[in-house]
């Protein structure tokens, strides 16, 4: 019975070993796990700073995007009114490269010749008439070369408008598509940037599930631990009733024992033990408060 006892303790024993280890494994994957969701959180709240800069960033170019395009529309619309006002330049002078390229000078050297000859009387009456017509018709003429003069200075300041337009609109373009590839490029970054929240915040749903788990392995195990120890002290008080029962059976064998023996040496008139007397008429009680002493007096 004992044996039997002793070896359900034993295997009570190692499951209890076997049980506080796991606990204690628990516990310390749960410490672990504990500690990696504050390190993930921590990461989360720095990657969400770097994502707010860099929205802001993103922000500011789309901005100036806008600016860029906004001063490209106003300069196309220059170009446009330049090239309108150099179309109709061309349709009010169709011949304005050929009368502006007529010398002024030799147009003003034959009027002053013609007039000299009227003034200084080299022609007759008739003649006279006539130059006096040509002079007319070269003065309208200079004053067409003249105006026609201006309007090329116009034409050329209209011209270099016209480049100076097309050179802000490309230095323009460029501008967007450098600030266009900055966008692209933080939103990559933006990308990569809610990709790894993404990440590090499944990471944390999955520990918080596994952290539930243990938990509740944890109250698992420990109610088993409580279990067993309740095992183990019922056997032992069990072992403890039994010491009892045996030693209380040892008693009173040891007194049948002694009490036999007093009955015979008194029978025969020998001296009794005190031990003895205490067998022969105190029975178990007496047993209970003797302790091996002298013999009687």
């Amino acid at each position: 019975m004992e044996e039997a006892i002793y070896a359900e303790l034993d295997r009570l024993r190692e499951d209890l070993r076997i049980l506080m280890e796991k606990r204690d494994k628990a516990g310390e994957s749960f410490l672990k796990l504990v500690e990696e969701r504050r390190r993930l959180i921590s990461e989360i709240r720095e990657l969400r700073g770097s994502l707010r800069e860099v929205r802001e960033s993103k922000a500011r170019l789309i901005e100036m995007v806008k600016d860029l395009r906004e001063r490209l529309k106003q300069a196309r619309e220059k170009l446009r009114s330049s090239v309108a006002r150099l179309e109709e330049i061309r349709r009010t002078y169709p011949d304005l490269e050929r009368i502006a390229g007529v010398s002024i000078s030799s147009l003003k050297r034959r009027i002053d010749s013609l007039e000299w000859k009227i003034i200084t009387g080299q022609v007759d009456p008739e003649e006279e008439e006539e130059i006096i017509r040509q002079v007319m018709r070269l003065e309208t003429q200079l004053d067409k070369i003249l105006k026609a003069k201006n309007v090329k200075n116009m034409v050329t300041e209209i011209r270099a408008e016209i480049a100076s337009s097309r050179l802000e609109i490309d230095d323009i373009r460029r501008s967007i598509a450098e600030v266009s590839r900055g966008i692209d490029e933080i939103k990559k970054k933006e990308s990569e940037l809610i990709e790894e929240i993404g990440k590090r915040s499944a990471r944390i749903d999955e520990i918080s599930k596994e952290l539930d788990r243990l938990a509740a392995d944890r109250s698992r195990i420990s109610e088993e631990i409580r279990r067993k120890r309740e095992e183990i002290q019922a056997l032992r008080s069990k072992l403890r009733e039994i010491k009892t029962n045996q030693d209380k059976k040892s008693r009173i064998e040891r007194l049948e024992i002694l009490k036999k023996k007093a009955e015979e040496k008194l029978s025969s008139g020998e001296r009794l033990t005190f031990e003895e007397l205490q067998a022969l008429y105190g029975g178990l009680d007496g047993e209970s408060n003797g302790t091996s002493g002298g013999e009687n007096p």
